[in-house]
């Protein structure tokens, strides 16, 4: 895409999704592009959650600069060619499948860090930033709206980075899990990776602390404590 057009796109709810950061992150971006324009699309799935939206935005003055457009479920490619960034602020994905759609689109991505999702595993089109970390998620959103260059770049690693995901391979990953089963029943401890290791035990401390906290302060001696198992 071209222009300061930048995209969030999935369900409007606070917990998994949580959208409320998309005011928190778009105030900071204004400050370095004030022409910049983000676009959301999605269904209210919290309760009364897009007048709560409305009013936030409002309360920060980005009523030119971040528009709600409701729900869409046809047409869907055009809602994505435009965009020169896709803005995802989930604490938590599955698979999903809007990564994978504007990674096809081609639009780099900026992401809280979720490095347990296949889909981000090669490092590959996106800028992930510090889980809750709306100043850092912003920061690189601006740098992705003034450098062309770095947007051409993760554009064409993004494509590239799906590969493995086209119908074909996956028919025969399946294939291939199925025939197996029985084998892969008895899977040993030892085929995890002591980086994949951390990387669980650090996802798993985050939620919990994001859980007990019910708040969004972090502990640096959570990460370390991840480490150190």
């Amino acid at each position: 895409g071209e222009g300061n057009y930048i995209l969030w796109l999935g369900r409007l709810e606070k917990i998994q999704k949580q959208c409320m950061d998309i005011v928190l992150i778009m105030k900071e971006v204004v400050k370095e592009a004030p022409d910049a324009v983000l676009k959301i699309y999605g269904n209210e799935v919290s309760a009364g959650i897009v007048r709560e939206l409305s009013k936030a935005i409002e309360k920060e003055k980005l009523e030119n600069n971040v528009m709600y457009c409701g729900y869409v479920n046809e047409n869907i490619a055009e809602v994505y060619s435009n965009a020169s960034v896709f803005l995802v602020t989930s604490s938590f994905e599955s698979f999903s499948l809007t990564i994978f759609e504007s990674k096809k689109s081609g639009i780099p991505l900026v992401t809280y860090d979720m490095p347990y999702l296949s889909l981000l595993k090669e490092k590959k089109g996106f800028i992930a930033v510090e889980n809750d970390n709306t100043k850092a998620a912003a920061d690189a959103i601006v740098k992705l709206l003034k450098d062309e260059n770095l947007r051409k770049r993760l554009s064409q690693e993004a494509k590239e980075s799906i590969a493995e995901f086209s119908n074909e391979k996956v028919k025969y990953k399946w294939k291939d899990l199925f025939n197996n089963l029985s084998e892969n029943m008895n899977v040993k401890s030892e085929m995890y990776a002591a980086e994949d290791m951390a990387t669980i035990l650090r996802t798993i401390l985050y939620h919990y602390h994001k859980g007990v906290s019910g708040g969004r302060n972090k502990t640096p001696e959570r990460e370390n404590t991840a480490s150190d198992m």
